[in-house]
């Protein structure tokens, strides 16, 4: 909970200089129910990116799109929560930008075709997936994933630093801000390589 505090902090300060708002990408998937859970006890503003007619079963396992700074204490709790368990993509946007238009933003990245011609979800929104594709995407793509959004956020591979992306510029390698806190919790100590 330390470090995701910690993470909060840098997190909210990346919002700060950009006077933007700040999100979250829960992927419920990653620890059923706890995260969905989550989201919803925050009773921070959410939306499911499968979209309103995906049915229950489906929200439990979905990914949610969550307007953190829409109540920071709130938000800071929920990250805190998040932290470490590869679940939580943090995406800094324009100012004044409204959940509806971030949702719809991140959704129309939620889906790919595949060189059969396929459409399959991709799960940029999961860190370990954000951490590896980031770096192997061209200027054309790169700019396909930022033109909504000033800065993504995550957690390193060890959840000791947090790793951000300039989305205002071309360059895909992460400014990496190491989390200061001593108190480990013990119950995340699980290995989170990749």
């Amino acid at each position: 909970m330390a470090r995701g505090r910690d993470a909060w902090d840098v997190v909210w300060a990346e919002r700060g200089r950009t006077r933007g708002e700040l999100f979250g990408i829960f992927d419920c998937a990653r620890r059923m129910p706890a995260t969905y859970e989550l989201v919803r006890r925050s009773e921070l503003p959410a939306a499911c990116l499968l979209g309103a007619t995906a049915s229950r079963p489906l929200h439990l396992v979905a990914p949610w799109c969550v307007h953190l700074s829409a109540d920071s204490s709130r938000g800071a709790a929920l990250v805190g929560a998040s932290w470490g368990e590869s679940c939580c993509l943090l995406v800094v946007t324009k100012a004044g930008a409204a959940l509806p238009a971030v949702g719809q933003a991140l959704e129309q990245l939620l889906w790919v075709e595949l060189p059969s011609g396929k459409r399959t979800m991709f799960r940029y929104f999961d860190p370990r997936v954000f951490r590896r594709f980031v770096p192997t995407c061209d200027r054309g793509q790169w700019n396909e994933i930022r033109r909504h959004f000033c800065a993504f956020s995550c957690e390193s591979a060890d959840a000791w630093s947090v790793l951000t992306w300039d989305a205002r510029g071309h360059d895909v390698v992460p400014t990496t801000t190491p989390l200061t806190s001593t108190s480990v919790d013990a119950s995340r100590a699980t290995d989170r390589r990749g």
